[in-house]
This record gives C-alpha cells, sequence and structure tokens, in this order.
C-alpha cells in the first residue's frame, strides 16, 4: 500500500489541519494518499464507537502519515487495516478474523549457496520506523535546562519536542486509566541534564514512563508499555562461544551394550554433529594493471557487470546447469533448534580444521540462561512475561521479543561482556563462534524462530487463528496470518538477511551512505574501484628507466578521437582525448573529466552538474581503461607507475609497483619513434598470458585490436579524427557553455563555488531534510528546473513527509523528466521513493520528452507501465527499446515483447516472434522463450521449440541436461519423469544432477496407481542405478505384497538397496514368508562387524528368526531381551551348522 505523510501540527485536534473525529481522519486518509478509505461501520457499531466521536491524543512533531493514524485509531481501541486497493478502518477484534496467505521464499536460508537478493534486503517502512528511533535515541542524550513551574503537562510535551526537535506523543488513554491528563501540573528545576534523564525524573513523579518506537516518543504508563513488545536483533558476535565435542563421542546403536551377548564388539564410531555513488558510466576495462586499474588481465568490457549468481539449484522443472561434481560430501544442515525459551545447543557445520574429526557446537544455552536469569527475569515467558528468545545460527543474532528497557539492558550487558578478554585456559576447549558462509537452518528451524518470537500467542499450535506450514520444492513458507504479523514476519526477515548480508560482504547496500571524499557523488568509474595513488605519492623516475622508454613517444599536446566497437559490432563507443602539458580532458558518453595534478572536474551535461574533488588519477586510471594502450601518460608517469627495464629481445617490460621482479606478472611492449602507438603490447599475469594489443594502419586510419589470452578479439579502436602537435582549446577555456551548471566543490571540507550545494548534501548527510531543503530551495532560485537539484528536493521530501510532500515530491520528479534528464529518472523507483504507486511511477516517466529517449528510457517506461498494469502501452514502449538499440540487452528487450503479447492475449504473435527469435538466440536464451510460451498456456509450442532446441548436436553435457530439466518442467505428469529420466541419463552416475532429478521423480511419485510407472521408468532406464532406483520407487508404490517382496530383493541382490531401507524390505520379506532372505541380509551386516541401524530392523529379524523355527536366537535379537548368559563351559565351540551367526 502507498504510504503517505502527515504534516507538522499539533495532534491535540485544536489546530484546523488536525482531523477531530473518525470520519475527519478517514477523509483526510482519502485525500492525503489518494487511496480508497473505507470504515467498517458494522464493526464499529458493534463496540459501540460512533465516527462523529472526538479523536484523543496529543503531540507534537512530525511523522509518517500511516504512523499518525495508527496512533489516532489506538487512542480509540481502532486500527488501520492495508487491504488491496484500500486502506479500512475497523476494530483490532475484526482485524483478527482478517487473514490472508502470504508466500515468503527463504531459500537462502536453507542454502548455502543462496543470498538474498538486494531487493529482499528493502524494506522502506522498516528503514524509517528504525532511523526514527535511532533518532530520537540519539536526542536524547543531548544536555537540556529544565525549569517548570506548575506547568501543564501539555506544555511539557512541547517543550521537549522543540528541544530535541522530533515528535513527541502522549498516550492519552492509557494516562486516563491512571487518572492522569494533559493538563496535570508538573514542577521541576535543574540544568545540564541528559534529555531522556530528564524525562524520566519527571515522569517517575507520577508513576509515567516513556518509549521510543512508531517514528516518536511516546509518554505512557508502565503497564501499557509492558504490553508493547518489539523485536529485535542482539548479534551474539563475541559472545557465543562453541565447544569442542569430545571425539570418542558415542552415538548409542540399537542394542544395549556393546553387543557382547551375541559374539562381538559392534560399538559403531561416532557419527559427529555437524552505497556508494551512483555511477553511470562503467569503466572500459583496458588491460588493467598496476597504475591503469589494480590488477592485470582485465580485458576490455563496456560497462561493469554484476556477478552472476553462483548458486545452483533445481526447481521443479529444472535448471539450465549441470550442478558441479565434488569429491567433498554434502555438509549436513543446521538442524539444532530451540524450544521456546529458546534454550538448547545449536548445531554447527564444521569448520575447517573439523575435518580431521573435530567438531564444536554453539553454546546457547549458557547465554539464554544469562539473560533470562539476569535482565528482568520476571518479563520472560518460561515465568508467563511476553518476552521470548531465540536464535538465528546463520546470522548468529539473538531474535528477542521485549520491552524497550529489556532491549537496553541486553545490549549494555552485552557491550560490557565484549569488552572482557576471554580465559585461556590451554586445551581449546571453546573458541569465539563465527559466521560461516555454509552455515544454514531448516524448515523448522525458521518456523520455530518465528512462531517463537513474532506475536507467539496467536499461532495455531497455542490456539491462535494463524498457521506456518513449509513448501519445500520452492523454499517458501506459506503463512495465513493477519497484517499486523505478516509485517513483522517482513521484517524479522528483512532484519535477518540485512544481519548476514552485512557479515560476508561489509556493506549495507539497503541504507544510502555519505558520499566520501575519495568518490565523485556521482562516479564515472565503477563502485568497487580503490581510490587511486596520487601521483604525487608515487618514487620519482630515474634516469634508466627513462631511457629504456626513450623510443616511446608520448604526445605532450594534442586531440585523438577513437571509435571502440565491442567484438560483436552491437556496442560502440567515442571516445575523444585532448592533452596538453600534463592537462587531459577525457570525453566519453555523456560525462567529461578534466584532470591537472591531483585536482579533477567531472562534467555531466544532461544534469547541468560539475563536481570538483582530488581525483586526478582517478580520471587517468579511467582513461587506461578507455585506451589501454595509455596515449595520455608521459614516460615520467610510467616510469613512477612501473619499474621499467629492458629485455633481452629489447622489449620495454613494466612491472606494476609493489611486485617483486620475479612474480612473472608484467606489462610488455616495443615502440617505435615514428608512432604513438607501440607495435607489441601484452600483459602476462602469474607466467599466464591475459591480453594482447595489436595494431595496424590501414587506409591511414590507424586501429588498435584487443585479444584475451586465447587470442580471441574481445574489441577494436578506430582512430576517426586527431590533431597533433597543436594546443587544443580545453572546455575549461569556454566557461560560458556550463554557465547554468551547478557546481559540488569536494576538495575540501569548505566548499569555493556553490556553497548551498555543500550544505544540502552535508544535511542529508545528517538527515537533517529541512535544513536540506531549504538550501535547495535557494539553489532552485538560482538555477530553475535543474535536473540535480530537482532530483534531491523530490528525495528531500520523500524523507522528510509532511503534508503537501507527496504532491511536492511528484511536482519535482516530473519537472525533473521534463527536461529529459533520462540518466536520473532511473533513480525513480521503490527504492528511492517507496511511497511512489506504480502508476505515479509511470505517470511522471511518461513526462520524458519522446526526443530524448534513448532504449534504456524506453525500458524504464515500458517496466513502470508493466507494473501499472498497462501493458498495452508497456508493449509500445518495449518495442520502442528495440527499434532504439538492440545492443546487449536484445534478448531481454525481445522476452518482455513476448511476455507482453501473451499477456494481451495475442497468443498467435507471441508464438511466432519467440520461435523466430529463438532460432537467433543461443540455448539457454531459446529454453527461457518456451517457457514463459508454457507458462501462458502455450505448452505444445513450448514443448516444439524445446525439440528444436535439444536437436543442436553441439550442446555440452552440462546444457542438455539443464535443457531436459527445463523442458520437463512444462509437463505434467509421465512425459514429465521420462524428460527427467532422460536428464539423469546424461549426468554422471552418483553425481549431484542425477541424483535431484531422480529425487524429483520419486517426490511426485506418490500414488499406489503409480506403481506401474515407476516400473515402466525402471525399464526404460539405461544405467543400472538409475534402473534400480525406479525399481525402490516401485517397490514403495506396490500394494501387491508379493510385487513389492521380489522387487525389494531384486534391488539388493543388485548391490543397490540402501541400509536405511532395510526396515521396510524386511517387513515385506516377512510378510511374504521369506525370513531366509531377512535373515541373509541381516547376518551379512553383522558379519561386517556393523550393528544393524534401527530397532526396526532388529525386530523384524527376531521374528524372521521366530518364522524360521529358531526361537533361541528370536530372542537373543528381541530388542528388549537381556544378553544371554555366559555358557558354563567357555571353552565349548559350537556344532557346525548350529545355531546361526548367534
Amino acid at each position: 500500500p502507498a504510504e503517505a505523510a502527515a504534516g507538522e501540527n499539533p495532534f491535540s485536534g485544536q489546530d484546523a489541519l488536525a482531523p477531530r473525529t473518525i470520519d475527519d481522519l478517514a477523509a483526510m486518509l482519502r485525500r492525503e494518499s489518494k487511496m480508497n478509505v473505507v470504515v467498517d461501520y458494522r464493526a464499529l457499531d458493534d463496540v459501540g464507537i460512533k465516527t462523529e466521536n472526538e479523536l484523543h491524543g496529543y503531540g507534537r512533531g512530525r511523522m509518517s502519515l500511516r504512523a499518525y493514524a495508527r496512533f489516532l485509531l489506538g487512542q480509540c481501541d481502532l486500527t488501520l487495516l492495508e487491504q488491496p486497493h484500500r486502506l479500512c478502518i475497523t476494530t483490532p477484534e475484526q482485524a483478527e478474523t482478517e487473514l490472508t496467505a502470504e508466500v515468503y521464499p527463504i531459500p537462502d536460508f536453507l542454502m548455502a549457496d543462496r543470498m538474498a537478493a538486494r531487493d529482499q534486503l528493502l524494506n522502506p517502512y522498516l528503514d524509517r520506523r528504525l532511523a526514527a528511533e535511532r533518532r530520537i535515541r540519539e536526542k536524547l542524550k543531548r544536555p537540556i535546562d529544565v525549569k517548570f513551574i506548575n506547568t501543564p503537562l501539555k506544555e511539557v510535551v512541547d517543550y521537549f519536542a522543540k528541544e530535541l526537535n522530533d515528535t513527541v506523543l502522549v498516550d492519552e488513554k492509557a494516562l486516563a486509566d491512571v487518572g492522569i491528563d494533559i493538563h496535570t501540573s508538573i514542577t521541576a528545576d535543574w540544568r545540564d541534564v541528559p534529555a531522556r534523564d530528564s524525562l524520566r525524573w519527571i515522569l517517575h513523579d507520577f508513576g509515567l514512563t516513556y518509549r521510543t518506537g512508531d517514528e516518536a516518543l511516546l509518554i505512557t504508563t508502565p503497564e501499557a508499555a509492558e504490553n508493547t513488545s518489539e523485536l529485535r536483533l542482539h548479534s551474539g558476535r563475541g559472545i557465543v562461544f562453541e565447544y569442542a565435542v569430545p571425539a570418542n563421542r558415542d552415538n548409542f546403536g540399537p542394542f544395549p551394550g556393546a553387543m557382547g551377548g551375541f559374539g562381538g564388539g559392534m560399538g559403531m564410531g561416532g557419527m559427529g554433529f555437524f552505497g556508494g555513488g551512483m555511477g553511470m558510466m562503467g569503466g572500459m576495462g583496458g588491460m588493467a594493471m598496476g597504475g591503469m586499474g589494480g590488477t592485470l588481465g582485465g580485458g576490455p568490457s563496456p560497462a561493469i557487470e554484476p556477478a552472476p549468481d553462483p548458486s545452483i539449484s533445481l526447481s521443479s522443472g529444472g535448471d539450465d546447469t549441470l550442478p558441479e561434481e565434488s569429491e567433498t560430501p554434502d555438509s549436513t544442515p543446521s538442524s539444532g533448534i530451540e524450544g521456546r525459551d529458546g534454550r538448547a545447543f545449536a548445531r554447527s557445520a564444521p569448520s575447517r580444521e573439523e575435518t580431521s574429526g573435530q567438531q564444536y557446537v554453539h553454546d546457547i544455552d549458557s547465554i539464554n540462561n544469562l539473560l533470562t536469569s539476569t535482565v528482568q527475569p520476571t518479563t520472560w515467558d518460561d515465568v508467563g512475561g511476553p518476552g521470548t528468545i531465540a536464535f538465528c545460527e546463520s546470522t548468529l543474532d539473538f531474535v528477542v521479543k521485549a520491552t524497550e528497557d529489556v532491549h537496553e539492558e541486553i545490549e549494555m550487558l552485552f557491550a560490557r561482556l565484549r569488552k572482557l578478554p576471554p580465559m585461556d585456559i590451554g586445551d581449546g576447549a571453546w573458541r569465539p563462534a563465527a559466521l560461516r558462509s555454509d552455515s544454514v537452518s531448516d524448515f523448522d528451524y525458521i518456523i520455530d524462530m518465528i512462531t517463537s518470537t513474532v506475536l507467539n500467542r496467536t499461532w495455531d499450535e497455542v490456539g491462535g487463528p494463524g498457521s506456518i506450514a513449509p513448501h519445500e520444492p520452492y523454499g517458501a513458507l506459506i503463512v495465513s496470518q493477519t497484517q499486523e504479523v505478516h509485517d513483522k514476519i517482513a521484517e524479522l526477515l528483512t532484519m535477518l538477511r540485512r544481519s548476514r548480508y552485512e557479515s560476508l560482504h561489509g556493506e549495507r547496500p539497503w541504507l544510502w551512505t555519505a558520499p566520501s571524499p575519495d568518490r565523485p557523488l556521482i562516479a564515472p568509474w565503477p563502485e568497487h574501484d580503490w581510490p587511486a595513488t596520487s601521483m604525487s605519492e608515487l618514487p620519482q623516475a630515474n634516469a634508466e628507466e627513462l631511457e629504456a622508454l626513450a623510443e616511446r613517444r608520448a604526445e605532450q599536446s594534442g586531440f585523438w578521437l577513437w571509435r571502440r566497437t565491442s567484438d560483436d559490432g552491437k556496442d560502440s563507443q567515442e571516445i575523444s582525448l585532448l592533452c596538453h602539458n600534463g592537462r587531459i580532458e577525457l570525453k566519453s558518453n555523456d560525462c567529461t573529466l578534466i584532470a591537472e595534478g591531483d585536482q579533477a572536474k567531472i562534467v555531466w551535461h544532461d544534469l547541468h552538474f560539475i563536481e570538483l574533488g582530488n581525483w586526478g588519477e582517478d580520471v587517468r586510471r579511467l582513461a587506461d581503461r578507455l585506451l589501454p594502450w595509455m596515449p595520455h601518460r608521459t614516460n615520467e608517469e610510467l616510469a613512477r607507475m612501473f619499474q621499467v627495464a629492458r629485455t633481452e629481445s629489447g622489449r620495454v617490460r613494466l612491472t606494476p609497483n609493489g611486485l617483486p621482479k620475479d612474480a612473472d606478472s608484467f606489462l610488455e611492449a616495443e615502440f617505435s619513434g615514428d608512432s604513438p602507438l607501440p607495435r607489441f603490447w601484452m600483459t602476462q599475469l602469474a607466467g599466464r598470458p591475459t591480453g594482447r594489443l595489436s595494431t595496424a594502419n590501414a587506409d591511414g586510419r590507424p586501429t588498435v585490436t584487443f585479444s584475451d589470452g586465447d587470442g580471441k578479439d574481445l574489441a577494436r579502436w578506430e582512430l576517426i579524427d586527431s590533431k597533433a602537435p597543436f594546443v587544443p582549446r580545453l572546455s575549461t577555456e569556454t566557461k560560458a557553455a556550463w554557465n547554468d551548471f551547478v557546481s559540488l566543490d569536494r576538495r575540501s571540507p569548505q566548499a569555493a563555488v556553490d556553497k548551498l550545494l555543500a550544505e544540502a548534501v552535508g544535511a542529508m548527510v545528517k538527515t537533517d531534510w529541512d535544513e536540506a531543503t531549504g538550501a535547495l530551495r535557494k539553489m532552485l532560485n538560482v538555477y530553475p528546473r535543474q535536473p540535480l537539484l530537482l532530483l534531491l528536493t523530490a528525495w528531500c521530501h520523500e524523507n522528510n513527509p509532511g503534508f503537501c510532500s507527496r504532491e511536492l515530491t511528484i511536482d519535482a520528479l516530473k519537472q525533473l523528466a521534463r527536461q529529459g534528464a533520462g540518466p536520473l529518472t532511473r533513480h525513480i523507483d521503490g527504492r528511492f521513493f517507496p511511497s511512489l504507486a506504480p502508476a505515479e511511477r509511470y505517470d511522471i516517466l511518461s513526462c520524458l520528452p519522446p526526443e530524448s529517449l534513448k532504449a534504456e528510457d524506453w525500458d524504464r517506461l515500458a517496466a513502470a507501465a508493466a507494473e501499472a498494469g498497462r501493458a498495452t502501452e508497456s508493449l509500445a514502449h518495449a518495442r520502442a527499446a528495440l527499434r532504439s538499440d538492440g545492443g546487449r540487452r536484445l534478448f531481454e528487450r525481445r522476452r518482455l515483447v513476448v511476455e507482453l503479447l501473451l499477456r494481451l492475449e495475442r497468443g498467435d504473435e507471441a508464438a511466432e516472434s519467440a520461435v523466430r527469435w529463438a532460432a537467433e538466440a543461443p540455448p539457454e536464451q531459446a529454453a527461457e522463450l518456451a517457457e514463459l510460451l508454457a507458462k501462458f498456456g502455450r505448452s505444445q509450442m513450448a514443448d516444439e521449440l524445446f525439440f528444436r532446441i535439444l536437436e543442436d548436436k553441439n550442446l555440452t553435457t552440462n546444457a542438455r541436461y539443464g535443457l531436459l530439466c527445463r523442458r520437463a518442467s512444462v509437463h505434467r505428469g509421465q512425459l514429465r519423469w521420462q524428460l527427467l529420466l532422460e536428464a539423469a541419463e546424461t549426468a554422471k552416475q552418483d553425481s549431484p544432477g542425477r541424483n535431484r532429478a531422480l529425487d524429483l521423480i520419486v517426490a511426485e511419485l506418490t500414488e499406489p496407481i503409480q506403481a506401474e510407472t515407476a516400473g515402466q521408468l525402471a525399464a526404460a532406464a539405461k544405467s543400472p542405478d538409475i534402473k534400480f532406483r525406479m525399481l525402490l520407487a516401485q517397490a514403495d508404490l506396490s500394494v501387491v505384497l508379493q510385487d513389492r517382496s521380489e522387487l525389494f530383493w531384486e534391488v539388493y541382490q543388485s548391490g543397490r538397496l540402501p541400509e536405511n531401507r532395510y526396515d521396510t524390505a524386511f517387513g515385506a520379506w516377512n510378510a511374504e514368508n521369506h525370513p531366509e532372505r531377512v535373515i541373509e541380509v541381516a547376518e551379512t551386516v553383522l558379519r561386517r562387524g556393523e550393528r544393524l541401524k534401527t530397532d526396526g530392523q532388529m525386530r523384524e529379524l527376531s521374528l524372521a528368526y521366530r518364522n524360521a523355527g529358531r526361537e533361541l536366537d528370536a530372542r537373543r535379537a528381541a530388542f528388549d531381551d537381556p544378553p544371554p548368559e555366559k555358557p558354563r563351559d567357555s571353552g565349548s565351540r559350537r556344532p557346525r551348522g548350529g545355531m546361526g551367526f548367534f
């Protein structure tokens, strides 16, 4: 649901802007949120509440409309339900009956190779609440002076709201229960006391307290505060220790003792337990090495691409890649589950040093006992209180539901414990627990954590209405609950995902962080680049190195215009370079960069924005990427960046500073004095060639080609124009062209130009949105409709909700779009502007002038229109993007067109386009089109498309496996299982891929009538292991006892009957009067010195002995019987052919 904003006004009902009745509040919600708002009159009548009743609740400050409405309604014992397409004012009792089912995908909690997608880390409501709480807690630490003489509580609230510059509310409903109102007189007089203590002292005299939450500081009663618990994570890192498990720990078998009475020691061994800038122009890659980018061997790339998802999974339809074969067995997932009080040892996956046999478990029990016995002991659920604790092993976090006071005590306790040095007992029995990337949870663990901490009295297991169940094939939880519970579950999962992501990656992509002086606000180079070392910090060049570079001709002044083209010819970019006495001007796409010494100027033409900073070497390093033979570098610069030496062949070898010369990592080149281009240029990393440049001069037009270490061409540069040597007129000498550009001076703490913009950015860093908006408003008076200023102004309104802020946000963004500022409009999304509805975002983007639109702009319009439910407009925009430029996103755009045609029920047109475009696409992409057709009911066409794709004789084993699984996903029943069987045949024996395909078949064969189908699959199998796996499935499904018995025996004789299936097989053989089979299999195990794994196997063996007429052996095998007494004549031998194994 969209979130609107409330303004800066007193909530006493005295102000004309404040709603006085429930009807007034409903009208305000309609007006401000632009949503449908209804009042549940029937529910209100049931509890005797009239909509003309006056609202209560006093306060001062700003808060979101969502929090404001909930506060006011809470004072009337009402609540606000956010339902599809509307908001509903109703009673809490009625809200508890409004259950909805939601799906929560959690594969990132269940699988070690899965990481949460970045959009799963976003939750704007959570961010706003947490930011408000942090802000208020920090402000409460400020010292203030207090002087009240018989001052009404109302005025005291106003004073604290003004001093804190934040929202303070009064829970008048709770105060009325103890006979206090906002006119109660207060007397207090002291100086320089933190606001937190001042407020506590004042409220204590009246038996009151305060809490923070819901974007405000709320004055209430202790009883009301205790009934309001909040969920927080408390990191266990530095608190939780893990203990060594004894290596000889025994997993007790089914037999008592060591089976001494049965003639042999069969004891089993232990089984063990188990930010940044908004980059708009990615670097070109280059042969980045040393000063040119940090590492050798990076080939040119037109953009910085995100790393591929390393995870491999198999859905019901399979995956497009065969899982990697591994010699290492999979680690058992974590499954240590706490009870309601969270007291248990959580089992952890073995760490690397545990592979030698030593294993560790987390000690959670002692920390839980510590908290529940020392931190307000009467508040925990094991003694009837509301507080609960759970532990999330995959993040090492304690999930605690408690009051604010309890959370503060836990934070202080953990902080003190972390400062203490752990005792050294010398034997390595314990060590601090460390977060491991392979640590995972299971469904039961996650379900128990949710139901024990998220409104734990609302779940069906304790008589509540809510329910939760796993859906294992999709790695998801299905939850039926109220809106309040769904909100809290979403927040909990978001907090856990953020904790894990930050711990493993060291960054918080969900937060807007203060721009570092080391990087521009809008960086034209890759976000992951380290700040470049300035030239002034590098060693001076020596004469010998300069002599080695003497044949290299470096132009001191000149102009060059190059066109770079990718190997497939789809991406093209013009790069111009101006040089003059150490100053360079580099222009590419929408950006001009000027560097002189350590200082730089970055000019964004579409944004009318200039940024100044100490990034001179960063600009030169970007030029190294764009033009990897570095024509802009002087010989002296190269001699300072590299260790330069002549080789025996007469070439020049450049080794990056900091690497030893014998590291076998270098750049090697050969020059001629008559050309600035090298005759030979190659890079090598650790002895392996990584790149080579070759030059040509056809028809007087020099060209440069880059190829990788295997000789494959990746990019080509062609010189379009040049003027050298000459003294160019640099753009800095034509300042008139940039007169209306705004500048952000980052060269020093005190800006020399456009100080208001620097003040605005500084205020945004401090989240002082009022100050930032004021500075930006003044800037807009000087630079009307300046694109960047409009975007920043809209963002400030978004983060500082007030009356009309929504309209101001939309108006600023529409003005921005009308300027044709396409690159900036990519930030008009749910991350930066979460309050905008999809239709509003589309209306804003529709203001972009059509003549200014590039392919990427059409893409954004198509996505926005689709999200807003306007498929026809989305299709038109998607086709415009295709006409504008197919480029590297050609397939993505074609796929969108096919999907939109299908959504518009233009199936024949979609199928024709899919077949035509699939013929031009790689197999994996063609399979996506087939899956899309199947998703919209075109299964026959999808299957035909898959058939054509699989006819390709050049498919690799991995590709064929994945395509067969994906083809299976468009079918159901026997054809699907046949395709999965074929996929399993494609994979190697005992590989994860084969096992997963077979697991899917077995999991879907669930009905006795499908036993014949399993037999048919077994008959069709070519590999023996697959055949007997299907026969075992047939045995499980068969209801004919004779067939089950014979199938189990056939599988056993093949040597492929797993021991964990012996229980079932023994039962089938005994049922069909084949005790000899049970005895043969069991005694084979026992003769190996092993033990039968389960009590059930022993019981079936005892029954088999009895059916075979061997009563003595039957009694000895019986689990409940004691071992037989030792024979009196210990030296006598058992007669041959006597009592069998026993």
